[in-house]
């Protein structure tokens, strides 16, 4: 999205029931979290975007935070009465 006018400059398919995404600046990837149970990767390069694929992750996990640092993803999710926050690792 432009931040100059807020026009749409590239889009890609991603699941339903995304409420968050994450970017890492140093490996050029979104992820993004989906109530679904699984995790977008998308690519990032010259303005244009690239759906690297879908990973599962926990059924409910809507939270998503890149640690630019060190490159790790980080969920969030609850199970009954039970919230977790663990380090997502991307399928290879």
């Amino acid at each position: 999205m432009s931040q100059k006018d807020g026009h749409v400059l590239a889009s890609t398919e991603i699941p339903q029931r995304v409420d968050q995404i994450a970017y890492d600046p140093g490996t050029h990837r979104v992820f993004c979290a989906s109530g679904t149970g699984k995790i977008a990767v998308v690519g990032v390069e010259k303005g244009a975007l690239t759906a690297l694929g879908e990973a599962p992750s926990s059924e409910g996990c809507h939270s998503v935070a890149v640690d630019a640092k060190t490159h790790t993803v980080w969920i969030a999710y609850a199970k009954g009465e039970a919230s977790y926050v663990r380090p997502f690792v991307e399928a290879r």
